[in-house]
Order: structure tokens, then C-alpha cells, then sequence
């Protein structure tokens, strides 16, 4: 009796998947050669379909960082290590930049009233670390600027 459809699919994939383990080597240096030799082409590849996914691709990435965040910062760690030279030179190089990109940060988050912004303002007056400031006493504090800013635009009109 001839195999159906799904059959076929099925013992397609299990060879396919067979395959891929036994010569995952090969298979992973043929990939290297195809992209030294087309990397353009990948390139101009992966940035499309990640234009055109953006959502998708967002959320695979977020939920990458929140399971890998030590590997993560280890990684970043040692890369910062072993070119330490190159990041001061850059930083050198493009201060004027970095400072007015800390600039724009600082002002998008004290105008929406961010955590980050708000622990800040909290610990500035106060022998209090970042990591002391409960989330409740984060949620006070925002009521309380976001009060007095009501207060001071009804004032000046």
C-alpha cells in the first residue's frame, strides 16, 4: 500500500533530522563558506525579513535576554576586557555625541516618569541604594511628581 502524504512528510523529516545530527559538523562548515562567500546577499536577507517581522523578532529577542542574561553580560564582559583600548578611544572620539545621546535619555525618562528616574530621585537625598527602593515606594513617588506637576501646569495656567 503506497504512503500517504503526511506519511511522507513525516519520514522526510525524520531522515532530514537524522541527517542534520550525524553530520552537524559538515553541514555547519558549509553554512560558514556559503556566507563568506554571499555575505552581502545574507545580509541584505536577514534585514529584510527582519524589517517585515519586527514584532516577531523583537519578542524572540527579549525572551533570549531574559533566559540568557549571565551568559549575556559575561560575554559582553570579556569583550569589553580584551578591547578596552578600543572602547576609551571610541568613547574619546565621540564624546560630544555620547553626551548629548545621555542627554535625550535622561530627559525622555524624567519626562515619563521612569523607575529608573524615580529611584534616582529617591536615593539622591538618601542613604538608600536602587536595589532598597520597593516597587510600591516607586509607585508613591510617581504619583506624588506627577501630582505636583499637575499642580504647577494648572498654576501657571
Amino acid at each position: 500500500m503506497p504512503l500517504t502524504e503526511e506519511e511522507k512528510k513525516e519520514r522526510k523529516r525524520k531522515y532530514n533530522k537524522k541527517y542534520q545530527e550525524d553530520n552537524k559538523e559538515q553541514i555547519l562548515a558549509n553554512r560558514k563558506i556559503y556566507y563568506k562567500n554571499n555575505r552581502d546577499m545574507c545580509l541584505h536577507t536577514s534585514k529584510k525579513y527582519r524589517e517585515a517581522n519586527i514584532e516577531a523578532v523583537s519578542k524572540r529577542e527579549k525572551i533570549y535576554r531574559a533566559t540568557n542574561k549571565e551568559n549575556i553580560a559575561k560575554k559582553a564582559k570579556a569583550y569589553y576586557e580584551s578591547n578596552k583600548d578600543k572602547f576609551l578611544a571610541s568613547m574619546e572620539k565621540n564624546k560630544e555625541a555620547i553626551r548629548i545621546r545621555n542627554r535625550i535619555f535622561s530627559r525622555k525618562a524624567t519626562r515619563s516618569l521612569s523607575d529608573r528616574y524615580i529611584k534616582a530621585n529617591i536615593t539622591q537625598r538618601s542613604n538608600l541604594t536602587c536595589r532598597d527602593i520597593p516597587q510600591s515606594l516607586i509607585e508613591a513617588k510617581r504619583l506624588e511628581l506627577q501630582m505636583k506637576r499637575f499642580i504647577k501646569e494648572t498654576e501657571n495656567g
